[in-house]
C-alpha cells in the first residue's frame, strides 16, 4: 500500500458460474493488478473484445463484487466502504461507458448533464463558477465547453476505449 496512489487494484479476479447450478466456471477477470497515482487524470481500460474490460470497470465502480483480490481507494478497502465512503467515491469517480445511447437521454443536451453534475455532486450553484469548472475539466480531456454546448449525445462518437474514469477534483 502506498500513499502515492489514488486507486490500487491488487490481484482482482471475477469468476462467473453458468450451466446447471453454476457448475461451469468462467474467469472474466483473472488476477489483474494496477495502480493509479494520486493526481487528476483520465484512466482508460483497453483491450480485445471479451477480455474483461467491462467486468473490471464494473468492479472498480462498485457495480459488482470481485471473486477475489483487493481494491483500495485513497488507501481504504472499497469492499468495506460505508455508505458515506461510497457517496464520496461517487462524487470523485465517474465511469463513462462506450455506448452513449445507453447512458444519456437522446433528447437532452450534454451540457445539461454537466451542469447537473457540477451542481449536485460538487455543490457549484453559481452558473459562472460551474461553467469555469466544466470548461477546465473538459480542457483536461482535450475538449472545451464551447465544443459541447448545444450538442446532443448522438453528435458525439462513442469510440474506443470502453471506459474512461475521470477523477473529479475541486
Amino acid at each position: 500500500m502506498s500513499e502515492n496512489f489514488m486507486l490500487q487494484i491488487m490481484d482482482i479476479s471475477k469468476i462467473f458460474g453458468y450451466g446447471f447450478l453454476g457448475r461451469i466456471k468462467f474467469p472474466a477477470v483473472d488476477r489483474v493488478s494496477l495502480n493509479m497515482e494520486d493526481e487528476p487524470k483520465i484512466f482508460t481500460i483497453a483491450g480485445e473484445s471479451g477480455c474483461g474490460k467491462t467486468t473490471l470497470a464494473r468492479i472498480i465502480l462498485g457495480m459488482i463484487e470481485p471473486s477475489s483480490g483487493t481494491l483500495l481507494y485513497k488507501n481504504k478497502n472499497m469492499q468495506k466502504f460505508s455508505s458515506k465512503d461510497k457517496m464520496l467515491f461517487l462524487k470523485e469517480v465517474q465511469g463513462v461507458f462506450q455506448d452513449p445511447y445507453d447512458t444519456f437521454n437522446p433528447l437532452k443536451r450534454v451540457e445539461t448533464y454537466l451542469y447537473e453534475a457540477a451542481r449536485n455532486l460538487l455543490g457549484l450553484k453559481d452558473y459562472g463558477e460551474a461553467s469555469k469548472y466544466i470548461d477546465d475539466t473538459l480542457k483536461f480531456m482535450g475538449l472545451s465547453l464551447k465544443d459541447v454546448k448545444g450538442k446532443y449525445p448522438r453528435e458525439f462518437s462513442g469510440g474506443e476505449p470502453l471506459l474512461k474514469i475521470r477523477i473529479l477534483r475541486r
